[in-house]
Formats: structure tokens, sequence, C-alpha cells
């Protein structure tokens, strides 16, 4: 064998060129024979890319060694058959040498070919390269140059990458700033507290006091959180006076903070005041315009401290919120009793008491009195009695000369001078506290002394006459703030990375557990994390705009995808003959398939390079911004690595996606096709063969199947796990992924009715001489249709998505504020929050009264307290009369005109007795009034058919007492009842229920049965939760007239013969007039309000002030949709140019076929501008009448949970601008392109030349 290259095929050959048969003897020289292979016969080793194994190699050179031996042989046994019988041995020896030889190749061969193979599969893939990179250096080459010819085509495509990326990424990235801005908004809200340790109330601890120092030395270095400091909060018994003025007063809490420990852990970093010298304050704002004060011009104000009713707000006495202790057994803070119980334990401490014995020089004492001279010669007398100037008094007789009690509260006061007035709160405390008054804590002993030993104090004469102070002032002096703190507050370590978090990971359990491993178990503090609460409240929200980024970024891609697959598409029906002309002259597919996908990524790589630059820039500026707000310590310039990586895929994703089709259409067209210059695409005929073998799942059914199989996923899978383990996050995303798979479902048979649409507007807008024209626009729509169905699908799925989306937002924004305005019922709330302080009716009436008189407030209500509130009720049942089966129910009494204040506009019913006449408030039947007016004259339906059905007189199982059941029928009690007790318990008007009161005596429990008649059944009432659902009915809310809840309470009572007959309120409901609009008005008319209760034990709350925090929120989202918005049309408006483009193009020559039977350049632009105008105007329609629907079916949705009444707001000022904009997108997009028939000239269009 040797072996040989062929120049042609570059094969490698071996070639068996010659056999000789020559080992003959001498005598049969004679029949010497030279065999010799005429034809040689080779082995081809061809190069390929399958890996064939050697012995498959071995079998095929095995089978042509024995084909090229069985020709020689064959020659050597024709002439033995002719008769030369001396060849047999020569023959049979030679078949043994050929034995041999193909032993020999065999042994020899595989080690050769292997060889061989390697070298020939790296010359192989080293070739690929070359022709790899050849085709890529020739696609960027071409594609460049093409694009310096249509400038337009690239312009398009870059303006739609750089559109889609930008947004997606400055979006996205403004999504991951979105928890800081809610950390600010929870600073703003509670202040930057981000952990509180207070004291907690034992019935073994019973101290206010907080030791900072001691909880520092414990601590140690925590690694979570700073050192804390100390800080006191006084909510009661402060008052401001202006002593130039008393009657200008007003009450304020005391902030005391510690300005040098608070700055060291930058609390309140955005605190504008300076830090305070001795007796010098901060004051709020409201405060001094009340008493007529002004800040930074030297004024003085009086400050007067009670400490008795400070006491009271931190001990949990009778009058306080009782945090737990027993408030009977309580014997007051820290054993302190008030004022007096301070200065005992001062006076203590410097060795003095009530019984000392001062030695007092009367004459001295009377000239520093200036006395007159009546008084004068009445002291010489007493001296002269007393044969001395010197009198032993004791410290008692002082005090009662001065007329100070030390077992009484008594007040302290003390002269500031006013810095700087407090407009915000600057997250250095929460601005729910009020009105507040700020001094440093550093200053407190000298405070302290100034208001014991001052010439102002009520003690000033006691130490004057002692004489020597300084053992009371070292006491004084050894008072340490830290030790005495009313609370700790403290800031977590590196805190933004921990506030920018998803919601679901602020956890602060790794906090808590490190401070208690610190402080061990048995400590009584209590440690929260008010601004993780605050955050938590605004998680909705957050999930909320997540959402929206997603929905956001869903459809910008699809109208992106859209887009540019027009354009390639477009390009490759424009270049068909050029694609054919290149591969006539050797281009393969693989080198098409690469001009088309560089011809995508030409414009979509320096697209994402300047849309990601443009969004670093935006990013700056808002970074700057938002730091300005936040007052963060650095600016990150950078942006969020995801609103790099996903833009970038989505810039590439929507490049490659929108080449599969293209690629597939310039694939599918014959070399022959392709060269035909007078090929439409709108008259081609399209054959496709399908082998009955292959016949399968077709591709529509292979898509519904894995649809179906990742439907029933998420529904038996995704959805329990969401609401298992409380994913709030995934189910919203499920939910909006539901809500676009209908859209665009719907937008999708939409495409299908776009023939009628576009004929009924066509009607509509094409009069005039133009009618003529509508048959022509018709049959351009029907060859346009293609091509159209992009356009069209494009804009309905937008308008459809921005309606949709506008009106979603309004829907949740709406429900935020019907929830408010339900939950707190009226335009102002005043709540008790504990059952042991009851509103002081007879105080708010008066000013209620005169505050209607002066036309501030229409009018005002009441509600009291749930029955089980009261002392020793313990539970209140109801049911039929068997009273099976029965629920836990809240007995609460309105005032008559509580529909009259309220919102009555959420008050809703299922039944109602119809017996009666009802007033109507504001369209709504007012049920609570007929409580009054209709009461004790309610029939069931048995006493309308028997009349008065009672049994005979009965015992009381309980009070052994017999009752006049007659009279018990008789004195029933109306009450309305929640809707939900009709599927629980079969309620119904016209049907007599039975309430079970259970309550104890001093001995024993007891229980009474009292009748009741539904006045009717409500779902929905303002101030209170109601609901038509089963669940809801158990602790539903049972409504009585103030006289009959005052009658039960009375009957109730007298069992336990007790006389305890005083309605005790929760709740006081008022509505303003249009006066108290002025925010100033309404802030001094909250603050009057807020004298005439013990403001630590009530909340007073605004509902427009809740009610304005949204519209913030709801203005910046408009924004964003009309930003959505406007992008969506500029795509469209690409979209449409592409189209019409194709389109100009495509039919150029029945345009020219036009325009020589006379029909003018103009009209034929209006059949392109009337043609873009019933596609955009009939898509707008569609894609308006989808979002609405779907809109309307979420609004349906949330109302079925929520039970409001349907409200569905069309969003007017959205449409009117989408229709505007694509009309003007509809004219332009189709005049630019129709505007070329103008340059071309008939002849040549009809040639085919143009």
């Amino acid at each position: 064998l040797t072996k040989k290259k062929d120049k042609k095929t570059k094969h490698i050959i071996y070639i068996m060129e010659e056999i000789k048969v020559s080992d003959i003897d001498d005598e049969h020289a004679s029949h010497h024979i030279n065999v010799e292979m005429k034809t040689p016969h080779s082995i081809v080793i061809e190069p390929t890319n399958q890996s064939n194994t050697d012995k498959r190699i071995e079998n095929e050179e095995k089978q042509k060694l024995s084909k090229a031996s069985s020709s020689t042989l064959s020659s050597l046994e024709s002439e033995k058959s002719s008769g030369d019988d001396s060849m047999k041995d020569e023959v049979k020896e030679h078949k043994e040498k050929m034995i041999q030889f193909t032993e020999q190749v065999k042994q020899n061969k595989p080690k050769k070919v292997k060889f061989f193979k390697n070298l020939q599969n790296e010359m192989n893939i080293m070739k690929r390269i070359r022709g790899f990179l050849f085709g890529l250096l020739f696609s960027v080459s071409y594609v460049v140059k093409e694009n310096r010819k249509k400038i337009a085509n690239f312009s398009i495509g870059l303006i739609t990458v750089v559109t889609v990326v930008f947004i997606v990424s400055v979006v996205y990235n403004i999504i991951q700033k979105a928890p800081l801005v809610f950390l600010k908004l929870g600073e703003d809200n509670v202040g930057e507290m981000d952990v509180l340790i207070t004291t907690q109330f034992t019935n073994s601890s019973q101290n206010v006091f907080v030791n900072v120092t001691e909880i520092n030395n414990e601590l140690g270095d925590n690694k979570y959180i700073t050192p804390v400091v100390p800080r006191w909060i006084l909510p009661g018994g402060l008052t401001i006076i202006n002593p130039d003025d008393v009657s200008k007063n007003m009450s304020a809490t005391l902030l005391m903070i510690d300005t040098t420990k608070e700055e060291a852990i930058n609390m309140g970093r955005t605190w504008p005041h300076r830090p305070l010298g001795r007796q010098e304050v901060h004051v709020k704002d409201s405060i001094l315009k009340v008493i007529g004060k002004r800040a930074n011009r030297g004024d003085r104000v009086n400050i007067r401290l009670n400490i008795q009713s400070m006491l009271n707000v931190l001990s949990g006495n009778s009058q306080s919120i009782s945090q737990g202790v027993d408030a009977e057994n309580s014997n007051g803070a820290a054993g302190f009793n008030g004022t007096g119980d301070i200065i005992r334990s001062l006076l203590s401490s410097a060795g003095i008491t009530e019984d000392t014995i001062i030695p007092v020089n009367i004459t001295q004492l009377a000239n520093q009195a200036n006395l007159t001279e009546t008084q004068q010669n009445q002291v010489e007398l007493l001296t002269t009695v007393l044969g001395s100037d010197i009198v032993n008094v004791t410290v008692g007789n002082i005090l009662a000369l001065t007329n100070v009690d030390l077992n009484a509260d008594i007040p302290l006061q003390s002269e500031f001078i006013v810095v700087d007035e407090v407009v915000w709160a600057e997250g250095k405390f929460a601005p729910a506290i009020g009105n507040v008054v700020v001094i440093d804590s550093q200053y407190l002993p000298s405070l302290i002394e100034d208001i014991l030993l001052g010439p102002t104090s009520p003690f000033a004469l006691l130490f004057q006459l002692i004489g020597n102070t300084t053992q009371l002032e070292n006491a004084i002096a050894q008072i340490k703030p830290d030790e005495i703190a009313f609370m700790g507050i403290a800031k977590i370590k590196n805190r933004f990375p921990f506030y920018a978090r998803p919601y679901s990971e602020l956890s602060p359990i790794d906090i808590g557990d490190s401070l208690f491993e610190s402080f061990g178990m048995d400590k009584a503090i209590s440690v929260s994390y008010p601004l993780i609460t605050a955050i938590e409240a605004s998680s909705f929200i957050s999930l909320f705009l997540d959402q929206i980024f997603i929905t956001m970024t869903f459809m910008l891609a699809l109208l992106g995808c859209l887009v540019v697959f027009g354009l390639l598409f477009s390009l490759v029906e424009e270049k068909t003959y050029e694609y054919g002309m290149l591969r006539s002259f050797g281009l393969t597919k693989i080198q098409l398939i690469q001009v088309i996908m560089v011809e995508a990524l030409y414009f979509a790589i320096p697209g994402i390079g300047l849309a990601l630059l443009m969004a670093f820039f935006v990013n700056l500026i808002a970074q700057a911004g938002l730091n300005l707000f936040l007052r963060l310590p650095d600016v990150d310039p950078w942006l969020h690595y995801l609103a790099v990586l996903i833009p970038i895929g989505l810039g590439l994703g929507i490049s490659i996606i929108s080449n599969v089709l293209p690629i597939r259409a310039s694939l599918s067209r014959t070399l022959r096709d392709s060269l035909d210059l007078t090929h439409q695409i709108g008259k081609a005929t399209n054959v496709r063969m399908i082998k009955l073998e292959k016949l399968g799942l077709t591709p529509v059914q292979t898509m519904m199947s894995i649809l179906l199989v990742v439907a029933g996923f998420i529904v038996y899978y995704m959805i329990p796990y969401a609401f298992i383990f409380e994913n709030l996050g995934l189910f919203l995303t499920i939910l909006n992924g539901v809500l676009l798979a209908m859209l665009l479902g719907m937008c999708l048979v939409a495409v299908v009715l776009q023939p009628i649409f576009e004929k009924v507007i066509l009607w509509f807008i094409v009069w005039g001489p133009d009618r003529k024209l509508r048959s022509l626009i018709q049959k351009n729509q029907a060859g346009h249709r293609r091509r159209s169905k992009k356009t069209y699908l494009m804009i309905v799925i937008s308008v459809a998505f921005i309606i949709f989306a506008t009106v979603m937002f309004d829907l949740q924004t709406k429900s935020i504020v019907q929830n408010v305005e339900l939950f707190l019922g009226s335009d102002i709330v005043m709540q008790s929050t504990t059952s042991s302080y009851s509103l002081p009716f007879d105080d708010l009436n008066a000013f209620l009264e005169d505050e209607a008189k002066a036309k501030r407030v229409a009018s005002h209500s009441y509600a009291t307290f749930d029955f089980t509130k009261l002392s020793m009720i313990n539970d209140v049942d109801i049911g039929l009369l068997h009273f099976y089966p029965s629920r836990d129910i809240k007995l609460v009494g309105l005032s008559r005109n509580f529909l009259k204040t309220t919102k009555s506009e959420y008050f809703a019913f299922t039944e109602i007795d119809n017996e009666f006449t009802y007033e109507t408030i504001r369209g709504k039947t007012d049920m609570i009034a007929s409580l009054y007016d209709d009461a004790g004259k309610a029939k069931t339906v048995n006493e309308k058919e028997q009349g008065l059905m009672s049994p005979d007189i009965t015992y009381s199982g309980d009070l052994g007492e017999p009752y006049n059941s007659t009279k018990r029928y008789r004195d029933y009690f109306d009450v309305i009842l929640s809707s939900a007790m009709i599927p629980s318990i079969s309620s119904h008007v016209g049907i007599p229920h039975t309430i079970r009161i259970l309550y104890k005596n001093e001995t024993r429990q007891l229980r009474d049965f009292m009748l009741a008649k539904p006045r009717g059944l409500i779902f929905k009432c303002p101030g209170y939760l109601f609901s038509s659902y089963s669940v809801a009915a158990t602790g539903s809310t049972v409504f009585l007239s103030l006289d009959q809840y005052k009658r039960m309470k009375n009957l109730i009572h007298s069992y336990r013969k007790e006389n305890s007959t005083d309605i005790r309120y929760e709740k006081l409901f008022i509505r303003i007039n249009d006066v108290l609009s002025n925010s100033t008005e309404k802030a001094l008319f909250l603050h009057s309000l807020s004298k005439q209760v013990n403001i630590d034990f009530v909340t007073i709350q605004d509902v427009s002030d809740i009610v304005a925090s949204t519209s913030t929120a709801k203005d910046a989202l408009n924004y964003a949709f009309i930003t959505v918005s406007i992008i969506a049309s500029l795509l469209s408006f690409f979209n449409l140019l592409i189209s019409f483009r194709s389109n100009v193009k495509d039919n150029s020559w029945e345009f020219g076929v036009l325009r020589s039977i006379g029909i003018s350049v103009g009209q034929l632009i209006r059949c392109f501008i009337y043609e873009a105008l019933t596609l955009v105007i009939a898509s707008f329609l569609n894609g308006a009448f989808i979002g609405c629907v779907i809109a309307m079916s979420l609004t349906a949705q949330f109302n079925l949970f929520l039970e409001n009444p349907f409200s569905f707001t069309f969003p007017y000022a959205i449409f009117f601008s989408l229709l505007g904009m694509s009309i003007v997108v509809g004219i332009f997009g189709s005049y630019i392109p129709a505007s070329d028939l103008k340059k071309k000239d008939i002849a040549l269009v009809l040639r085919g030349l143009e």
C-alpha cells in the first residue's frame, strides 16, 4: 500500500498498485505469469463529523481488501479453468500469501487510521472556524455598508432597543431603591428608632426607669446595634405658658434628649436644629402660634410640669394603660406618689426629714419679706414676747406656712429661652406624639436644682431657711440621667443595606436574640422595633410596585419584539433578490443566517450600550435626589447589577427571538424565487409537504399541552404553596400573570375581528369625494392584512394594558381610601385606648356645641364600649330561642344621629323590617334612628299572626328568684345584627333571638337571657367591620340604642346588687364643615379638642390626612402610566412606519397602474392615511374595550371580597391622550412612506425599475 493525497478532494488514499506472482521453478518458466492490477484499488478515508469506531473502519477496509484480492484471484482461477493444471499449487500459494497480507494490514492499519482520523478532525475544526470567521467578517462588512445606505432602518431598531432597555433599567433601579423611600416614610411616621427598649411592668417590678448605662455595659460592642442612648418622653402633665399672658398656654409633650450621644449614633440625621444649652428649648411651631411667642428672638416661656400626672401615664394605675399590671394592686411607679415623694427623697439624702428642727431668725426673715409697717410692729412685738429673734421650727411647719403639702402633687415650673421652632420631626421623634418641647438631658441636674432651689420654687422659703444646701446640691449633682431614662433607643448598624432588603427579609429575630443573650431572660425590659413595624405596614404597596414593574417589563419586551420582528421581516422581504444573488455567488445558508443575525445585533448591541449609559447618568441624578431626600452618607453611582443584566438579556433576547421567523422566511425560499424580480409576497403561494409517517402532535397541540400543564402546576401547586407559606408576592405574581394571560388572549381573539372593525371604521371616516376610494382601500387592507396584523395586535395590547393598569391602580387607591374611611367612619374620630378611660361626655358635648354654633362642626355622635369591656362581664352570646347554634357578639350602643355624622355611603343592609317608616340620610335608610323612634314596636311573625305569646312565670336557675316572663317578652331589645348571622345561625327579621350574658359576682358565675328582635341585618357600617360571610359571625358587632344599652346594663347591675348606671363611651365621631378645610384652622380645632380629654389615653385621627397620604403615590404612578403610553405610541409608530413602507414597496407596480389610469398621488396618499386610521382607530377601540372588560372583572372580584359597592371609573384622561397619540401615529406613520410615491416615475415603476 502506498499513501497518496488527492489534490481535488483533499482525500487521503491508500493505493494497492501491483501484485506479482513470481515464486515459480525453472521448469515452469514458460508459464511465468506477471499479474498486475491495471486499475489500482484505493482505500479512501474522507473527513466526517461523526466519530467512527475502529471496528467499523476495520470492517470497511477488510471488505475493500477482499474485493481487491478477489479480482486477482478470479484472473488466476480463469487461467486455471482454461486447462493449465500447473497453476493449482500457485493459486493455493497465492491465497495463503493474500491471507498473510490481509492479516498484516489488519495489524498495522488501526494505528495509521486513528492518527489520520485525529488529524482530519483537527483540520475540519480549523476549517470550520475559518469559515465561521470569514462569514462573520463578511456579515459585519455587508451589514455596515447596507446600514450606511439605509440609515432609517438602523435608527428605528436602535431607538426601539434603547427605549425598552433604558426604561426597564431605570424602572428596575428605582424599584430597588423603593425600600429606602419606604424607610424614609417610616422614619417620618415613627422616627429613626430602629430599636426601642422600655421597662416591662410586672407585678414584681414596677420601675418606670431604664438604666441605659447598665444596658450598654451588658451589651458591649454588639454586632447588630449601636450603643443605646437615653431618652425621656413625658406625654402628660406638661404645660407651656406665656409669662406675659398666662391665659395663653397649651399642653405639650416634653422630649428630653442627650444631644451629644444621639449625634454619635446619627439619630435624626436630617435634624436641622443646633444643640441646646442650659435653660434653652426648641418648641413646636403650633405651640408658639397659640401662646404668641417667636423663635430666635430671645422670647421666654414658662414650662410647668406635673410629675404625678406624668407618673400616672407610666405607672399603669387605674387611669392609665395598665400594660398587664393589676392596677388595683399597683402602688404607683417606682414607689413615687408625686413631687412630694421626690422632695422627701432629696431631703433624706441631705439628712433632713419633716420633723427636723431648723432655727429661724424672725427679724431677718421679716426684713427680706418687705413687710408693711404694721406687720413689722407685729414682728417686733413677737420677738419681745419670745425674748429672742431666733425661733425653732420644724420643716413640716415651714411647708405648712408656705401651703406646701408633700402628700399632694406639686406642679414645678421653670423659665426657658425659645431657640428654634420645630416644624417637622425630621426622624428625631414620632410626629404622633403631638406638640413637642425639646430640652437637653445633659442639663437635667441643673434643671432640677433650678426648679427646686430657684426663686420661683414653692420650696424656696424652705431651702432659704435651711441655709446650707450644699449637701442637697451634691445629692442633685449625683443624679445620673442615663440611669433614670424612660426609654433607650438604638440604631441598626449598616442600617441602609439592612432596610434595602425586601420586606419579607426584614426580620429582627437575630437582633432580639443577641440582645437577650446579653441581658438574660429575667431582665424586666421590653424590646420593640417601631421602624420595622412601620415599614411592614407599607409592604403591600411595595409588592404592588414590583408587580407593576414586572408587567411593564413584559409589555415593553413584547412591544419591542413586535417592532424588531417587523423591521427584520421587512428587511428580509426587501432584500429577497439581494440575498438570492449572494447565494448564487456561493453564500451558504449558514452565512445567510449570520447576515440576518448580525443585522439585528448591529443595532441591538449599540442600543444596549447607549441605553445603559443613559440609565447610568439618570441614576446619578436620581441617586443624588434620593440622597438629598434621605440624607444618605454617600452617593452610590452604580446601577443595581440586575438593572444591568435584565436589560442586557432583554435587549439581546428581543433581537434573537425576533430573528426566528425572518430566518425561516429567508431559508424557505428557493434560489429561483429569490431572483424573481416580479415576485410579490402578497401573491405568493406556499406549499408545504408533510410526510404521513411524521404526523403527530402539531406545534399548536404541543403548545396547548405545555400551557395546560403549566396552568395545572400553578393552580394545584404554586397557589397553595403561596397560601401555606404566606408568600403574598408570589400570589400577586400568579394573579398578575393570570390577568395578563386573559388580556393577551382577548387581544389575540380581537385580531380575528380585525376586518369587521376596519370595515365599520372605514365607513365612518371616509366621506365626501373620497367615498369612491372605499373599495380600493378595502382591497389594500385585504392585501396588507398579513403585515397590518402585527401593528393591530401591538396597538390592541398597548391600549388594553394601559387602560387595564390605570383602572387597576385607580381601584387599588380607591380601595385604600374606602377602607380607611370605612374603618374610621367619620371626618374626625376620637377613640379611647383603654377600657378604663371613658370619653368625658359632658366636657366634649359642651365644646362641640360651641363649635357647632361657630359652624365648624356639623354633627357629632358617640359609641359605647363593647358590653364585655364592662367589669365582671365575661361573655355575651346570641342565638335563636332554642339557643343552638350561638355566636359570641359585641354589644355596642350608638347615638341616634350616628349615620348623620358618619360616612353613611358605606352603610348597607341585607334585610330590614319593612313594618316601619325610616328617615333617609344622604340616600341611605337610617336604621339607627329607628332604634329610638320605633323602640319596642317590633313584632315577630308569630306575634303578627297570634298576638303576644309568653310562657307562665318561671324561675331563674342561677338567681332563684321569680320574674315576670310576660314583661320580659314585652320589654325586649331592638338590635341590628350582622348579615353573617343569616348563614351562621339562620337569623332573619321577624324571628326572635336570645342574648345570653355571662357575668360574675363576688362568689360565683351568673347568667341571664334576654329577648332581642332584629330591626335589620347589615354587612357594611362606617366605623365598624361587618361582613355577610358566615366566618365573620363570631365576634361580630350588634348595635343597640344608648337607652337600651343603659337599660341592659342596669338590669345586669341590679342582679349584682350594685348601682352603676353610667355609660362608658369609647368613640366620638365628628363631621366637620368646610370651614375647617384650612390646615391651620383644623390644627387649632384638633388642639382645642385634645384639651377636653386626657390625651394620654386617647387617639384622634383625621381621615383627610390619611387619605391625602395616598395622593403622592397615585400621582407618581399616573406619570409612570403616561410614560408607558408615550413609549407604546412611539413603538406603534415605528411598527406602522415599517409596515406601510413595506406595503408601498411591495405594491409599487399596482400603484403605478393606478396612477397611469388617472388616480392622483394625493388620492393614493389619502388611501394610505385612511387605511392607517382605520387600522389604528379600530385597534385602539378594541384595546380600550378589552382593557375595560378585564378591569371590570378585576373590580368585580375585588368587590366580591371587600363587599364594596361596584364602582368603575373610566380613565378619560389616559383614554383621550392615547387616542390623540394613536391618531397622530396613524397619520404620520402612513404619510411618511406614502410620500415616496411622489418621487417615482410611472414608467419606471411599471417596468419594475423603481
